[in-house]
This record gives C-alpha cells, structure tokens and sequence, in this order.
C-alpha cells in the first residue's frame, strides 16, 4: 500500500491535473512543428523530447483515471472530506463547519480516504516505484511533496507541544 505520504502527494496534485496533461500535449505537439524543428535542432533531441512529453502526459492521463476511479470508490463523507480539504484548500475546521460536522469526524474521514485511495490507487498499477519513475522531475509533483512534508513537520510540533 502506498504510504499515507504519498498518497497525499498525489491528492494535492490531482486538482492540477488537467492543466498538467494540457501542457505537456501542447509540448509534445510543439516538438513536432515546422517552427520547432527549423530552429537548428538535431532531429535526435526533438525526438527525445517529444518521446519523453508524449509518455509523462500518457502516464499522467492513466494516473487520472486512476484517481477518479480511486475517488469514486470511497464513502460520500470520505469524498467531501478529500475535496474539501485537497481540492477547495479548506482547513479542517472550514471543511467540518460546511458539512455541520465535528472537526474530529472531519479528521478521521479525510484519513481513512487517505487510506483507502493508497490502498486503491497501489491496486490500479500505481505504486511509489512507478510513480517516481514517472513524476519524479515533475515540478507539480515536487512542490506537493514539499507542501505535503510542510504539512507533516508542522503537525509534529504542534503534538510536541
């Protein structure tokens, strides 16, 4: 099963996802233009690219499916708790407040769909192998690892306290 981590990473990347796959056919089509190829590129380098765009945004349209999959799977309260919390930015104590339920409710919803979706999306062909082979140099992915470990460090100090 994916780690709690991770599958958060992926979360917090997923409501990006649309313009991600969006950039990267606008970057394989753009290899593959007139203008781009008479720029004094060697044709090996074009290909390269073009190759290497084609298939991060393949991967990152079965990483999609995957998740809308995943996200379909869980609970109405698991799904609220994922969107309002990954999807919309709302803090915890937001997301509980518009679903007129307690913060703790909240939390341990969002938890158990965080759970489920590394367990769901592992089973889908999606494990932390395949997913750092695929998204590790991708700057979506990076920056939601760093928010995502920003997040864990500062509820580590939090219970320290």
């Amino acid at each position: 099963m994916l780690s709690a981590k991770t599958a958060e990473i992926l979360l917090t990347v997923y409501p990006e996802l649309n313009d991600l796959k969006r950039r990267y056919l606008s970057k394989a089509k753009r290899c593959l233009s007139f203008e781009y190829n008479s720029s004094g590129i060697d044709a090996a380098t074009v290909f390269a690219e073009f190759f290497a765009a084609a298939e991060t945004y393949r991967n990152l349209k079965l990483f999609g499916d995957a998740m809308s999959a995943a996200l379909g799977i869980l609970s109405p309260e698991e799904r609220a708790a994922v969107k309002s919390f990954y999807m919309l930015g709302e803090s915890a104590m937001a997301g509980a407040k518009r679903f007129g339920i307690e913060k703790t409710t909240f939390r341990s919803a969002k938890r158990r769909a965080v759970r489920k979706l590394g367990a769901y999306i592992e089973v889908l062909g999606f494990d932390e192998k395949r997913i750092l082979e695929c998204f590790d140099s991708e700057y979506a992915f990076v920056d939601a690892a760093e928010e995502v470990e920003a997040r864990y460090v500062a509820a580590a100090r939090f219970k320290r306290r």
